[in-house]
């Protein structure tokens, strides 16, 4: 479990203060209005990979590093899973 969980508050109100909903609903070839719920569920299914998959490789990250050998990159456990996970939940379409 990791002790890191984004602040989805915080971000939802500085988007929607600094920026706007209403200037992000207007820019062109947008699909669907976007409105705070649909942005916070947005932010809680980011926030829960990052918190409950990403997080918590940190620390072997950090421990174990990264090396490069006969020209194959190992890295740290739990880093191919977590890389899997954000691909197969379609974050980098984001």
């Amino acid at each position: 479990m990791s002790l890191f969980y984004p602040p989805i508050k915080d971000m939802l109100f500085a988007l929607d203060e600094f920026i706007g909903l209403e200037k992000l609903n207007k820019l062109e070839g947008l699909d669907q209005e976007i409105d705070r719920e649909f942005l916070s569920s947005i932010y809680d299914s980011a926030a829960e990979i990052a918190s409950e998959v990403i997080a918590p490789t940190n620390m072997d990250g950090d421990r174990v590093g990264v090396t490069l050998k006969d020209g194959k990159v190992d890295v740290p456990p739990g880093y191919k899973e977590a890389y899997e996970a954000y691909i197969s939940g379609g974050w980098p379409t984001f």
